[in-house]
């Protein structure tokens, strides 16, 4: 773990409240970038927690490789249809770098048209909601 990779509460609490606004707003194509970033906070989170090493320089498919990896070999993930969403979520994830590149509001660019949008912000939000209970459970399971 460097300091620098460390997560600064407040951007990631300001992340989430953006991500939460367009939503309710329907608009959720102007939050992909922020769900990137949100994703990047919270997997460098989980992984800091968890003892895996993070640096700035790693992308975002990287922590989550490794965060499956520990989840697998730590016995908290009990089927095999569970394990393969969860790497599928790796690639969606690296896949999660060309939408923000290039097709949200980091840069100039046209953006995602709204249905797309909405299965994107959906999807991870699945994710970040299952990731945060079996968190729960490993931080219960520890006291």
């Amino acid at each position: 773990m460097t300091p620098s990779a460390s997560v600064n509460a407040l951007d990631f609490t300001a992340a989430a409240k953006h991500i939460r606004a367009a939503i309710e707003a329907n608009e959720p194509a102007t939050a992909l970038d922020r769900v990137h970033v949100f994703m990047m906070k919270f997997l460098r989170t989980l992984c800091e927690r968890r003892g895996i090493t993070v640096t700035r320089e790693k992308p975002l498919h990287s922590l989550m490789g490794e965060y499956v990896k520990h989840l697998r070999g730590g016995g908290h993930i009990e089927s095999e249809m569970t394990e393969r969403i969860l790497k599928t979520s790796i690639s969606n994830l690296e896949a999660m770098n060309a939408v923000r590149n290039d097709q949200s509001l980091a840069h100039d660019n046209p953006m995602l048209n709204h249905d797309e949008a909405v299965l994107i912000v959906s999807h991870i939000g699945g994710l970040v909601r299952f990731l945060k209970t079996i968190e729960a459970k490993i931080q219960a399971n520890e006291q």
